[in-house]
């Protein structure tokens, strides 16, 4: 639900590098009214981040160009298989 609703919407077209903390930040705060739910998305974000990290999308402090947020979410809708 977090990642349909809030996530795609939101972050869908930037790319990895591009998107930092002030839009997080604004995000959350768009979701002021319903704390728990500001929380959730928040979380689902981080980890996309950290499992992007993990399967080598998204190496530490290394973006690539064509690395998508739209990319990253898509994949963990399906992880990969090992």
């Amino acid at each position: 639900y977090a990642l349909d609703t809030f996530l795609l919407p939101a972050f869908g077209s930037v790319p990895l590098g591009g998107l930092g903390r002030d839009q997080v930040a604004s995000l959350h705060y768009r979701l002021h009214k319903t704390p728990s739910m500001a929380n959730r998305v928040v979380a689902t974000l981080s980890r996309l981040f950290y499992m992007a990290e993990a399967w080598g999308v998204a190496p530490e402090a290394d973006f690539t160009p064509y690395s998508s947020t739209t990319m990253i979410l898509q994949i963990w809708k399906t992880p990969p298989t090992l």
